[in-house]
């Protein structure tokens, strides 16, 4: 599958990871990674949801695997939902050059961020494995800053889908004040709550 761009919002996507590498190039803020997660995959998560599953703590790369595999309940899944996350947290050490991340891995039963705006971060990464995922805004007309793409009328509400990998570009990015992605978190409750990992470079 070809990699598509939409053109003025500065979102990129593509079915495979390569896409990530899109990333630094200046006229991108979003990079997507589409994907679909086996219903064995998907039963998993679930079961964190049900777990109330809360994880929030500073993560050195090389010891991923047995901080995760610690603070993940024994399933007979897990070992896949184990894989995946140090996966992405290789990806966002790599891209970042960074040997530690901030990884966040919760059920939400709410939105965390329910208002658009841009994060003061150089970049991060999104996943939500159960539930709404992340929504941004996107214009078939160019904005000169994030500003004015909030205050526009003139702009979508995009929303990626659950499993999807999102690379968040933010204003801490060089040369990329006042034009990071725009983006929130979808509205959620207790009847439809979320899986979301987030993982920051550190």
């Amino acid at each position: 599958m070809a990699i598509q761009a939409i053109e003025f919002s500065g979102t990129i996507k593509d079915d495979s990871h390569q896409v990530f590498t899109s990333f630094f190039d200046d006229a991108i803020n979003l990079c997507i990674w589409e994907r679909e997660l086996s219903s064995q995959f998907e039963q998993y998560a679930t079961e964190l949801v049900n777990h109330n599953i809360n994880i929030v703590r500073a993560v050195d790369t090389h010891e991923a695997r047995s901080i995760l595999d610690a603070a993940l309940p024994g399933h007979p899944q897990k070992s896949a939902f184990l894989e995946d996350l140090l996966l992405l947290v290789d990806m966002t050490s790599c891209l970042f050059e960074c040997d530690s991340v901030g990884l966040r891995l919760a059920k939400l039963d709410r939105a965390m961020c329910p208002k658009f705006h841009t994060d003061k971060i150089s970049g991060r990464l999104i996943c939500t494995y159960v539930g709404a995922a992340t929504q941004w805004l996107d214009s078939e007309y160019p904005q000169k800053s994030s500003k004015d793409l909030i205050n526009s009328e003139q702009h979508r509400v995009m929303q990626a889908s659950s499993g999807d990998v999102l690379l968040l570009k933010g204003e801490a990015w060089p040369e990329n004040e006042n034009n990071g992605i725009v983006h929130r978190s979808p509205a959620c409750n207790q009847a439809d709550a979320r899986l979301l990992l987030t993982i920051d470079p550190m």
